[in-house]
Formats: C-alpha cells, structure tokens, sequence
C-alpha cells in the first residue's frame, strides 16, 4: 500500500468538563488524499519468490498484482467528546502496563484494579465523530467508481442506565464504470444511498457494574455462572430497541425511504416501519420495458403491482406503506393484515399442500389474469 496527501491540518481544543474528565474537540482535513492498493496470490506452496522463498520448479509466470487506486480531492475527520474521563482512562491503561505479566493479582491490586475499572466509567457522557471524503475515485480492475461524497457518522452515548448507540453512513452522487448486467438494470442502480440505525434504552451501567463486583481474576473464569445467567436474563427481559433513523436509496427514476423501530418483548419482536416511494409508475414503466426482452422480468411486475395495491398514494405523490408486526407473528399493510398470528405449540391447524400453514387472515393476490389497470390508490 502507497498513500499520499496534500495539505493536512489538524486541531484540538480541550477545556475542563462540569460533569468530570474533558470536553475535547478534534478536526483534521487533506486535500488530494491518495492510495494505493497492490494485492497478488500466493502460489499454492505458500512461496514467494519476491520474498526470497525458493519458488516451485515448474512455476508459472508471476502473476500480475491486483490494483486498487482510491483519490479523493478533501478528506475531513471530526470528533467532539463530552466529558471524556481521560485521566481515569489513562491510569487504567497505567495499571495494565504494570500488570500484563500477572496471570493473577493480590487483594490490594485486585481491589486497586476494580476501583479503577469504576472511576473509568462511564468513559464519555458523549461521543460524536464523522468521516468524510469527497470527490471519491476508486479505480478497480473492473472499471472506475467514483463518488461526490461519501460521509460515516456515529453519536454515542457513555456507559448509563439508559444509553442510545447510533450510526449512519450517506452517499452521494454515485457512479459505476460499465457493469456485466443487462441495460434495464442500469437504471436501477442507486446513486444514492443512505443507511442509519442504532440501539436506544441500553443499560450497560448495571451490566458494568455488576460485572466488576463479580469479577475475580484468581478464577479460572472471571466470571461466575450465577452472574452470566443474570446478566442474559436481564438483557432478555430488558432488551434494548433498534432504530432505524430515516434511510434511502435514490435511483435515476426514483427513492424509497424506511424509518422506524423495532422492540422486543419476551425476546419476539414488534415493529412499526414506514416505507415511502417516490417515482413508482417510472421504476414499474421501466420493468414493462425490459419484460419485453427479458421474459423473466415480468414476475417482478407483478409482484411491483401488488406492493402498489397495498400502498396508500399521499398528496405529495409518493405511495406509503406502513408495516406493522406484531409480537405473535401477525404483519398488516396500512391496517391490512397479511399474515395472522403464529401457530400457538399443540394447536390443530389447517395444513397448506407443501406443509405451511394456513392463515385465515391472510390476504392473497387474485389468481386471476392481470389487466395491467391501476388499482384504487386508497386500497
């Protein structure tokens, strides 16, 4: 690997936080960040002559390396931190430079030790970072990738009873060099993306904390059964749930965006997410226009046509679907439900020819021939 940059300047500031530790700030930026990947294959005895390593008798030519080439015209990282308890991280670290050869400690260090793991706690109140380059190119053997920006972002909170752990990755302006796929599928292709979720109602303070008071290194584990089985049982019956902030992918011809969330009770999940499409009727008129090359691409229009059946069209023009499951298993559509309840263990049920389930509640597409007319929006 080969990496070069232009200009790179770099800042921290740092000032006294009223609830412990810091609060620290730290921004660097590059311009015409540059790098280079070289990669090749061993021959199947492992030797590489390059290395020095006596090579097989009847070796082939060397074979070429692989080339990866990654520019991007600014690089910018960010961090901030909120009551980053540096000192207590650093005599932690102190405490294990002191220890590593240890494979056990006396009272007074094991005691030193838990004290420490407790002032460390809860790290930072909180932690936010991005990563950004922009004017991305990466050339690849296939052809050249490139990118208007392409940003990852995490917010975290510390080590609490009640702590929220999100992250994101966004891009934009995305393009692709000629790919082995059919012209059709081109246009499906996203020049968009973005991607963001994460954990809230995560209670790592009482796990911590429990866990140091347990915790004794002159054990063959650390940790005792009797805390390994509480600790699995109070995350089953405490779980934490999962968010998913507004995310896209955006086409030429069209975006669909989800946003919601998903909780547990008893360990069966529940959600409630919100799908909304914009550009349907040229993301479906796209597909009528491939099936007539590609035969196959008609099964996709009709399942096309069904998800349009069950959306409900907004005044802004986008079609919206809200999915909703439950904790028993059941899923409805914008109120219309699609799948009942999960079988309950040794209750009778009507078996389907292939052994499924029958579900009363379901509702099936018409087995009928499709006229390719629009349904009632409202449906």
């Amino acid at each position: 690997m080969e990496a070069s940059a232009g200009p790179v300047k770099g800042e921290v500031t740092a000032a006294a936080a009223p609830s412990g530790g810091v609060d620290i700030t730290s921004t660097q930026s590059a311009k015409d960040f540059a790098e280079t990947i070289f990669m090749k294959s061993l021959p199947a005895d492992g030797n590489d002559a390059a290395s020095g390593n006596p090579a097989a008798p009847d070796a082939a030519a060397p074979e070429q390396p692989l080339k990866v080439a990654v520019h991007s015209a600014d690089l910018a990282v960010s961090a901030k931190g909120k009551g980053v308890r540096n000192l207590e991280i650093l005599e932690l670290w102190a405490f294990f430079m002191a220890h590593f050869d240890k494979k056990s400690l006396t009272a007074t260090e094991e005691a030193d030790f838990k004290a420490k793991l407790l002032a460390v706690t809860p790290l930072w109140d909180k932690l936010a970072a991005s990563y950004r380059f922009g004017g991305l190119k990466v050339e690849t053997p296939l052809g050249a990738f490139a990118a208007n920006n392409i940003l990852q972002e995490i917010d975290f909170d510390g080590i609490s009873k009640n702590g929220g752990y999100h992250y994101a990755v966004r891009t934009n302006g995305l393009t692709y060099p000629p790919l082995p796929m059919p012209d059709w599928a081109v246009g499906f292709l996203p020049t968009d993306v973005e991607l963001a979720f994460g954990a809230e109602g995560l209670d790592l303070d009482t796990l911590v904390k429990a866990a140091v008071a347990d915790m004794d290194s002159n054990r063959d584990q650390p940790f005792s059964d009797e805390f390994k089985a509480a600790a699995t049982a109070a995350f089953m019956n405490n779980p934490p749930k999962i968010v998913i902030g507004k995310s896209l992918v955006r086409t030429a011809d069209s975006e669909i965006t989800v946003e919601g969330e998903v909780s547990f009770a008893g360990m069966k999940p529940s959600s409630r997410t919100t799908w909304e499409m914009v550009g349907f009727d040229a993301a479906l008129d796209r597909l009528n226009k491939a099936a007539a090359q590609e035969p196959e691409v008609k099964n996709y229009i009709t399942f096309a046509k069904l998800a349009k059946d069950f959306g409900t069209q907004l005044p802004n023009g986008h079609i919206q679907w809200i999915v909703d499951q439950k904790a028993d298993g059941s899923i409805s559509v914008n109120g219309n439900p699609v799948k009942g309840p999960d079988p309950v263990a040794g209750t009778d049920n009507d078996d389907g020819l292939d052994g499924t389930t029958l579900d009363d509640n379901a509702i099936v597409p018409d087995s009928g021939q499709d006229d390719g007319s629009d349904s009632d929006p409202a449906h």
